[in-house]
């Protein structure tokens, strides 16, 4: 299956194209470190039999493709087919029955209320403090993260008044999905993560939510902590991130 891809270098945007690679559908992401006013419509870069192409293509416009997330297990087919291991993520689940039961008391430091489109612009604000230029959510990743699940709720916690961090947790069919959850890297080391992460776990225990599941990055050791710690245990099942070809990012 053949895709456009379209990239507005002004606004550096994070395009979603859904393309089939061996017969399976992902979703690719385009990043660029350059700033110009022009717009670039790539025709049928990437297609079950052109995959080694598109890396060229990249490399020529300076671009980087990206996958989504996909199964460890599927690494082979990428690799055979040119693209590159960018990124290693575990997944990890907590049981939700495990968690003592107890009433959610009131907590000044932190509020919580259905996700909507509107909250986004505070939400990019936020998260351009917490997390590394690679991780960071655009406009249109918040938007794929509210369509991704049937309810999206939003956490947020303050110190000093200040907003901290926040976390959206999703839930479909009675499962829950921690999708975004961060610390301002000025609170961080203060126990908010901690205290965020256990008032939403006990926040889900009263829905009557039966499990929750994240993802996080092999190496970063501080987040595996914080949830292992917190009722989190890790599957064996690992996520990957192909890249087109590397550069020096962070």
């Amino acid at each position: 299956m053949n895709f456009s891809l379209k990239i507005n270098f002004t606004f550096v945007l994070i395009i979603i194209n859904f393309v089939s690679l061996n017969g399976f559908s992902y979703t690719f992401y385009v990043e660029t470190s350059e700033f110009n006013d022009d717009v670039y419509i790539i025709e049928n870069v990437i297609s079950d039999e052109s995959t080694n192409e598109s890396n060229k293509k990249s490399e020529e416009l300076g671009l980087i493709f990206n996958s989504s997330m996909v199964n460890e297990s599927e690494e082979k087919k990428w690799l055979e087919s040119g693209w590159l291991k960018k990124h290693s993520l575990l997944v990890c689940e907590s049981n939700l029955k495990n968690i003592k039961e107890q009433s959610l008391k009131s907590n000044e430091s932190i509020n919580y209320k259905r996700l909507v489109a509107s909250d986004i612009a505070e939400l990019i604000n936020v998260d351009g403090r917490i997390f590394e230029p690679y991780w960071k959510n655009s406009h249109s990743n918040f938007i794929e993260t509210m369509k991704s699940c049937n309810k999206n709720y939003l956490f947020k916690i303050s110190s000093n008044r200040k907003l901290g961090g926040y976390a959206i947790l999703g839930v479909t069919n009675g499962f829950t999905y921690l999708q975004r959850f961060g610390i301002h890297k000025d609170f961080q080391k203060q126990g908010l993560g901690r205290e965020l992460l256990q008032y939403i776990l006990l926040f889900a225990k009263l829905k009557n939510y039966k499990k929750m599941k994240l993802n996080t990055q092999e190496n970063n050791e501080a987040a595996l902590s914080l949830y292992t710690k917190n009722s989190f245990n890790v599957s064996k099942r690992k996520l990957i991130i192909m890249s087109s070809y590397h550069q020096n990012e962070v």
